[in-house]
């Protein structure tokens, strides 16, 4: 899980004390249905989640980029 400085000043703005784990794995999750909802492996995903829109992009074997939109 690779972020972009947007979304980690995204999920700063969301977060509470001690909450950013739990973004995160709110993030993956959501990631994951994503993913086995799509017909075919996409390219990129553009997500609306539970508390932000976000776009979430593989590359590099299992290395997935997320950034905010």
């Amino acid at each position: 899980m690779v972020l972009t400085d947007r979304l980690v000043e995204a999920l700063d703005r969301f977060a509470e004390a001690g909450q950013h784990a739990h973004l995160l794995l709110v993030l993956w999750k959501e990631y994951e249905q994503a993913v086995q909802e799509a017909e075919e492996r996409p390219q990129a995903l553009s997500i609306d989640g539970e508390f932000m829109s976000y776009s979430a992009r593989p590359f590099y074997r299992h290395l997935v980029l997320f950034d905010s939109r």
